[in-house]
């Protein structure tokens, strides 16, 4: 006989796009029985709602790869410009020749 109810209630639900909720001995919901037309719609907008979510989240890791990939690149160009302060291309290490000119006024102040 409850096999009976239970088909009842589904060709009820199908007849009219309505739902039954079945409840436990404590009263709390156990159970929903509806149309698979509805059940179908709650899974798609469930699929739906998870690819929106999976989506917003791959366009906050794009944003903040982009975002480290600009602080890296600044921090670069920082360190290549520290570099070209504190190193002068221009410099030698080789001591330079004292011009004779420099040599002679260096003998005049001796004197």
């Amino acid at each position: 006989m409850p096999m009976d109810n239970l088909k009842r209630l589904i060709d009820i639900a199908k007849a009219d796009g309505g739902k039954f909720f079945v409840i436990d001995e404590q009263g709390n919901p156990a159970l929903v029985i509806m149309g698979i037309d509805d059940y179908e719609k709650i899974l798609l907008k469930k699929v739906q709602n998870q690819l929106e979510d999976i989506e917003e989240i791959n366009q906050k890791i794009i944003q903040a790869q982009k975002q480290e990939e600009a602080a890296q690149s600044a921090k670069q160009a920082a360190h290549e410009e520290l570099v070209s302060e504190v190193i002068d291309s221009t410099f030698s290490f080789e001591p330079e020749e004292v011009s004779t000119d420099l040599q002679e006024r260096a003998g005049l102040e001796d004197i």
